[in-house]
């Protein structure tokens, strides 16, 4: 049973690389001859399983694998030991702003949209990369499992008075001034999700074809 989700979830999720490579946009990475290392955490991972899409549709990218979450991952971006990295928009504008700033990373492709965030001006998007429809299905199946980042929710089983009283607590809490303001202190968007909206996601995942979910598992390494 979902109670809710307090910020924007992993969408847009932004393929970002070092700018002292030189590539400017989808079609300089396009020449490239070598592939380039995006720094991740583990296989399954969003961020591991956007970088197998990209790499499955020809992209000349491949996963490095093995780094503690987005700081050891932007720490080897910063180190040169990474080219880059995929990620939601949402961190590099606020938790990892710096490396915008400082001209370190440039945004090169936006997959998938988020109403509540404005767009990287100029940078490509799902439409740019000429996907054939079995592609473009299976794009459109990863951005709906990147919407939602943080939900909260109890175990099957919860009685359906004390399920009521949790959500409107979920509510209340993610209005709270202190609980925004404590947000905004640690750079963290709020934007609630209702568990209804994320009930009605999980759903239409649930539906995906049993082809879907074998590309899906084959990207994500899971047998």
């Amino acid at each position: 049973h979902w109670l809710g989700e307090p910020s924007i979830g992993a969408l847009p999720r932004v393929l970002f690389l070092r700018t002292d490579l030189g590539i400017r946009t989808l079609e300089d990475l396009k020449r490239r001859k070598e592939p380039l290392a995006l720094a991740g955490s583990s296989r399954g991972s969003g961020d591991s399983v956007a970088g197998e899409f990209l790499r499955s549709i020809g992209l000349p990218v491949k996963n490095v694998l093995g780094y503690r979450g987005s700081a050891a991952s932007f720490a080897a971006i910063e180190r040169k030991e990474a080219d880059g990295r995929i990620t939601s928009q949402e961190s590099v504008q606020t938790r990892y702003r710096r490396f915008l700033d400082e001209g370190m990373i440039r945004p090169i492709l936006s997959l998938g949209k988020d109403p509540r965030l404005k767009p990287f001006p100029g940078v490509a998007t799902l439409d740019d990369l000429n996907l054939d429809a079995g592609q473009h299905e299976l794009a459109e199946y990863l951005i709906k499992t990147w919407s939602h980042l943080r939900i909260y929710g109890v175990p099957p089983g919860v009685p359906a008075k004390r399920l009521a009283v949790l959500r409107e607590a979920f509510s209340e809490a993610v209005k709270s001034p202190q609980f925004i303001k404590d947000a905004a202190r640690q750079g963290v968007p709020v934007s609630p999700s209702s568990w209804e909206e994320i009930e009605a996601d999980m759903k239409s995942l649930a539906q995906a074809s049993p082809r879907i979910l074998i590309m899906y598992k084959k990207l994500a390494g899971l047998k």
